[in-house]
């Protein structure tokens, strides 16, 4: 399981490289219509579109190569807490969720407030 740690209020780009028991899925044929959504367990709810990874990253993988990025806002990081999420992708075949059998957990740390 894949876990995230956040500050609230905060932005940042994470990058993942979707991958199943094959190797890495090609997103080339679901972008633009991949989602990053998550959840907690007081209802508040978040879809984020994904965009292609910066060239310019250390980390750097491409669609083909199932790279992704996700960019949250202070909106998305405003409320803090434990989050469960997964990628949406969509194609005219209809919808598949990564990661398969599992969740990823977005921890959201509440801001010291000055």
């Amino acid at each position: 399981m894949t876990t995230l740690t956040l500050m609230q209020g905060d932005t940042d780009t994470r990058n993942f490289t979707l991958s199943d028991g094959n190797g890495s899925i090609n997103l080339t044929r679901y972008y633009p219509n991949i989602l990053f959504c998550m959840d907690d367990l007081a209802g508040h709810y978040y879809e984020i579109a994904c965009s292609k990874q910066s060239s310019s990253s250390s980390t750097y993988k491409s669609l083909s190569e199932g790279g992704i990025a996700v960019k949250y806002t202070s909106t998305h990081l405003s409320v803090a807490g434990s989050y469960k999420g997964q990628f949406v992708l969509t194609d005219s075949t209809g919808e598949l969720t990564f990661p398969l059998g599992d969740l990823i957990t977005v921890n959201i740390i509440e801001k010291i407030k000055r």
